[in-house]
């Protein structure tokens, strides 16, 4: 009788451990592509919580003050679908731009990181021609998402991405962009000939501390896709000594 109570008891609290909300959106980033400057552009990141206790959302943070976010201030129950809006002031706002929203709740993810990007200009974006579209540069990317694993806070890494030009000009990479303003361009094989490959080197210095999941932008000539993401994600610890193997992803570089 006592080893069934105990299984019982046991059984209790291992259910009541995984009782848990669990956000699922449609989407995580968003790119307006082009917004027309002193536009206020603005997104709603749809969610259902597809756990199995409500989740409260306690704060919404942007990357920077030009961004503001809306979220639902009540709880939100199991099955049941919401919202959180980001508003994005391009007013005095020329050029590119790649911002992040960390969303914190009692859901199994503590953070979640949402996207916006775009690039903002004073006049309406050309319209090009299936020919002009047809003849561009075409950047083709081994990978999108590279993984450091543990990393220690303050340290420089990096990693080379292959880049191939499939399209039938020459491809320029004009810039490397990320909304945690935590990337540069370390090496570039330069212009990248029609049906060729070439290299581009990345330092990257994670922010912060803990799980960090930061996007990064290639700019470049390819009209069809001006900008093409990566996702660069690490483990950021105070001092790595003391944390054990690290990621085999991880060498800074590989």
């Amino acid at each position: 009788m006592k080893k069934i109570t105990l299984s019982i008891l046991l059984l209790s609290v291992s259910l009541l451990s995984i009782a848990q909300g669990k956000f699922s959106f449609t989407e995580e980033s968003h790119d307006f592509k082009s917004v027309i400057e002193g536009v206020k552009a603005t997104h709603v990141f749809k969610f259902t919580n597809v756990g199995n206790e409500p989740i409260v959302i306690t704060a919404v943070r942007a990357s920077c003050g030009c961004t503001t976010p809306e979220w639902p201030k009540e709880p939100i129950a199991p099955g049941q679908t919401s919202e959180i809006k980001a508003i994005y002031n391009s007013k005095g706002r020329l050029g590119n731009f790649n911002k992040s929203i960390r969303v914190t709740s009692n859901a199994v993810e503590v953070t979640k990181t949402l996207y916006i990007k775009g690039i903002v200009s004073k006049e309406p974006p050309r319209v090009y021609t299936t020919a002009e579209k047809a003849s561009s540069p075409k950047i083709t990317i081994e990978r999108k998402e590279y993984n450091f694993g543990k990393v220690q806070q303050g340290e420089k890494i990096s990693r080379t991405i292959k880049i191939k030009n499939t399209g039938k000009q020459v491809l320029k990479i004009k810039e490397v962009k990320s909304s945690c303003y935590c990337v540069s361009i370390l090496k570039s094989s330069g212009d990248i000939a029609p049906g060729t490959e070439g290299d581009l080197t990345i330092a990257y210095s994670p922010k912060g501390q803990n799980d960090r999941v930061d996007k990064v932008s290639i700019l470049t000539n390819d009209i069809t896709n001006p900008s093409t993401d990566i996702t660069f994600k690490s483990n950021v610890v105070k001092n790595i000594s003391n944390q054990g193997v690290m990621n085999p992803d991880s060498n800074p570089f590989k």
